[in-house]
């Protein structure tokens, strides 16, 4: 499908912007899919990183229009995230794009369309998935996987990094997981002893290096 001037001038200009955002990997994959999502008429994105031979799954969500300072669902949970209760009744009414990260972790990232709304057409999907299919980074996680010699994080621990490296304090990460502010102490203890580090800010510039392109991705 041959890809109008317009359209392609719009693509162009937002990944322009995209690219020029300040901040780390994270705030460019929410930039890049909000204005994705806008071009073609989404009214909700979805991430999901599943790890096939662990007990760690990421999900991000976010509904368009809605203030969204952090996620709107940032889970970790015991064994891969693969129901999407969320998804439209029509499969015309979603955008998928899957990617194999690496050789045990998949990625996939949904644009959505609320069931009351129209179907995506033939162009909306030819240019949404141009970008999410040829746009490896959008896939990644910013933070770098632990040292193999560390044993691995529970998913509580790994719930609160993920939380941690986005910036949320201790009352948030307590409010988001369900626990109490004394218990989140403690974890980012653990946290910071793992990884050894004396604070948040080490933490996250330890573990946001932009990493580089995963061997499976050409």
């Amino acid at each position: 499908m041959d890809i109008e001037e317009a359209d392609m001038r719009v693509i162009v200009r937002l990944l322009g912007e995209t690219a020029s955002l300040p901040g780390g990997l994270m705030n460019k994959k929410l930039f890049l899919l909000d204005g994705l999502c806008n071009f073609v008429g989404s009214s909700e994105w979805a991430w999901a990183l599943i790890s096939a031979n662990t007990t760690e799954s990421l999900t991000l969500r976010r509904r368009i229009g809605e203030s969204f300072d952090m996620p709107v669902a940032l889970q970790n949970a015991s064994g891969p995230i693969v129901q999407w209760e969320f998804l439209p009744v029509s499969s015309a009414q979603a955008i998928c794009s899957d990617l194999a990260v690496n050789s045990h972790t998949n990625s996939k990232i949904l644009l959505l369309r609320e069931p009351d709304e129209p179907e995506f057409s033939i162009r909306e999907v030819h240019l949404a998935s141009l970008v999410l299919d040829e746009i490896p980074w959008l896939h990644w996680r910013e933070w770098k996987t632990p040292r193999p010699s560390h044993a691995k994080l529970s998913p509580r621990l790994q719930w609160t990094q993920d939380l941690l490296l986005l910036g949320l304090g201790r009352k948030e990460i307590a409010d988001q997981i369900g626990i109490s502010e004394g218990t989140v102490s403690g974890y980012i203890r653990k946290l910071y002893q793992y990884f050894g580090v004396n604070s948040q800010a080490e933490l996250m510039r330890l573990r946001t290096q932009e990493p580089a392109m995963p061997k499976t991705i050409l």
